[in-house]
């Protein structure tokens, strides 16, 4: 599920983003899923994978083994992105008139088949999911 305003650039930046997403390697990931996003005019994209237990949503950021070092992370449980993650739902944050030219944020499930992995945090021009 894409989180966009213009359906038209999604179908294409989607179709990219899977063909080139069976070569790359977990450290490119990140900015791959970055660069097709914008393309569909989405902003400030990240993937925040779930650790084994479920209990902890931490971002990927394509960094090695020192990717854990001082990034974000959320809990599984009574956060926003954890929301997303147990209902397997698209949510967005509360606006708040600050967000810069009117952005609104959207966080998204991120699933294999009918297992969660994660979420997937957004930022789109407008506030139509």
């Amino acid at each position: 599920m894409w989180v966009v305003a213009d359906r038209g650039r999604a179908t294409p930046a989607l179709v990219r983003l899977m063909q080139a997403g069976h070569t790359a390697t977990l450290e490119q990931l990140p900015d791959l899923i970055a660069e097709y996003a914008a393309g569909a005019g989405a902003y400030d994209t990240a993937v925040f994978v779930v650790d084994i237990r479920e209990t902890v949503l931490r971002r990927i950021t394509g960094d090695g083994p020192d990717a854990g070092t001082g990034r974000q992370e959320f809990t599984g449980q009574g956060t926003l992105p954890g929301q997303a993650y147990q209902r397997v739902d698209l949510l967005a944050e509360p606006t708040t008139g600050d967000a810069p030219d009117g952005r609104r944020r959207w966080w998204v499930a991120v699933t294999d088949g009918v297992g969660r992995l994660g979420v997937l945090r957004t930022d789109t021009e407008t506030g139509d999911g």
